[in-house]
């Protein structure tokens, strides 16, 4: 081997190869005389202990040169392998440029997929974009309050609100007004049209390109009601101030008389059957004079005081003063009413509202009947039950118990219900009123 390696001069590529063990040089080529020992390098005692190759870029001849070091399998020695710095150079340079190369290709290739990636991804997307839009669109088309009808050549498509009025497409054909302007392509804007005793604003666009005609019905029915309840409000609130202003006019001559009267019948000179004449003529004025002022009370415009106030607050005050008259006749009153449930209002017409309708229920129960005050929670709403089991009331006089004056009781005034109704009105409230004769009856107030 020594021989061998001694020969290994003529190798263009490299400068030495040498074998060395802890003592030194064992053999070598012919141009080494001296190489670091084992002892006194760090890199050599790691290949040595460790049985480690190393490559490293060393000194030789006060050159800079690679070196290469092996352990031998199974001995106590190193080889050493020390290359020209050129050539090896000059091999690191070829391996880069390939290296190079094949990364320069693999960044293109990655950048190619990336790219490809991005626009199907985005294609994708848009695509999905596009089926999103068409679902929703189809679900505008579907569930929109507004009736739309779309008539292409021979086909007729309409949505589950126009099938409401028409029932069928072939019924469409049956109106006068809308094949007109199907059949004349004419572009109208809320034209008001009657269907199906139905008030509505009919619209219809022409699509020249598909040859299209769309009509769209807005149902205006319940609006045009509204329109007519604040109309009527109206009405009514300058009614109200009139009528204030007669009975407040009324009212003054009528304590006048009631004067005159007292004056007459303190006279000596007044016989007894005359004075018993003016005594009925007092009641009587009286009777007006309170009249007119339950009256002026009904329909005096009332400056609230709204805050929020739970229902369990408005029947617990409500109930102060009458739990007396229901324990006189042993009626048992069931309470099911939240904290929870707040409602807007002026807490003392209220309760005078709500008192009004218990006190009624109270009255119309028999001995040890049951009254039920129950709140409910609807959406964005509160609903209050207050039902008895008394008598009922016939139905021909159901719409007539919030009337100013009307009673069916013996001594009622005809004014307490009709109280009730005015400030649940005045607080937007919905009241109604349920009953059957020989069962009960049930009043209904939505908040």
């Amino acid at each position: 081997i020594g021989e061998y390696i001694k020969n290994l001069e003529w190798l263009s590529s490299v400068e030495y190869v040498a074998i060395q063990d802890i003592n030194g040089i064992i053999t070598a080529t012919g141009n080494v005389s001296k190489l670091t020992t084992i002892c006194m390098d760090s890199l050599l005692q790691f290949s040595f202990v460790e049985h480690e190759e190393i490559l490293r870029l060393t000194d030789f001849k006060d050159e800079k040169i690679y070196e290469y070091v092996h352990p031998i399998k199974n001995t106590d020695k190193i080889l050493r392998i020390g290359f020209k710095n050129e050539d090896i150079k000059k091999a690191l340079n070829s391996q880069k440029m390939a290296l190079l190369a094949g990364m320069l290709m693999v960044l293109l290739f990655s950048l190619f997929a990336f790219f490809m990636f991005f626009y199907y991804s985005k294609a994708l997307r848009l695509s999905q974009g596009i089926i999103e839009k068409e679902k929703d669109l189809s679900n505008i088309f579907k569930m929109t309050k507004d009736a739309i009808i779309i008539s292409r050549q021979s086909s007729v498509i309409m949505n589950d609100s126009a099938r409401l009025i028409f029932g069928k497409e072939d019924n469409i054909l049956s109106n006068e007004k809308i094949v007109k302007i199907m059949n004349d392509k004419v572009q109208v804007k809320n034209m008001p049209i009657d269907l199906n005793g139905k008030k509505m604003l009919l619209s219809s666009i022409h699509t020249n390109e598909s040859d299209q005609m769309t009509i769209i019905l807005n149902d205006i029915t319940d609006l045009e009601r509204m329109k007519e309840e604040k109309e009527l409000n109206e009405r009514l609130i300058m009614f109200g101030d009139l009528s204030f202003k007669i009975a407040h006019e009324l009212k003054n001559p009528l304590n006048g008389i009631s004067l005159v009267l007292q004056r007459i019948s303190k006279r000596d000179i007044v016989s007894k059957e005359e004075k018993e004449m003016i005594e009925d003529a007092k009641n009587e004025v009286e009777r007006m004079n309170r009249k007119i002022v339950d009256f002026m009370k009904y329909v005096k415009p009332i400056d609230y005081d709204f805050k929020n106030v739970s229902i369990e607050e408005i029947v617990k005050l409500s109930l102060e003063g009458l739990k007396i008259i229901a324990d006189e006749k042993k009626i048992l009153i069931e309470k099911n009413v939240s904290e929870n449930h707040i409602i807007k209002c002026d807490i003392d017409y209220i309760v005078i509202a709500v008192k009004n309708i218990i006190l009624n229920a109270i009255e119309a129960s028999q001995e040890r009947g049951k009254i039920k005050i129950t709140s409910f929670s609807l959406p964005e709403k509160i609903k209050l039950e207050i039902e008895d089991e008394g008598d009922g009331i016939e139905e021909k006089n159901l719409n007539r118990i919030f009337d100013l004056y009307y009673t069916t009781k013996e001594n009622g005034s005809g004014v307490g219900l009709a109280n009730s109704y005015k400030i649940l009105k005045d607080h937007r409230a919905d009241v109604s009123v349920k009953s059957e004769k020989g069962k009960g009856t049930k009043f209904e107030i939505i908040f």
